[in-house]
């Protein structure tokens, strides 16, 4: 049943999110990236204390959730 409710979910986050994706976006940096284009490296520390950067997962599918 909860795997029902987390697809149910992701399918939601989904179909709101694709209604809002625009052609072009400006990162924290003010870096301008459009879509398609590589995204910048950057680093990030896991909650396990390690630290990994986004070119060590070049080739794999990342889903990033940014919330405040």
């Amino acid at each position: 049943m909860k795997k029902v409710g987390f697809l149910i979910f992701c399918l939601f986050a989904m179909c709101s999110m694709a209604g809002k994706a625009q052609d072009v976006v400006a990162d924290s940096t003010g870096c301008i990236v459009k879509v398609g284009e590589m995204a910048p490296d950057f680093t990030v520390k896991l909650t396990d204390g390690k630290s990994i950067t986004l070119s060590e997962l070049r080739g794999k599918v990342v889903m990033l959730q940014f919330t405040a």
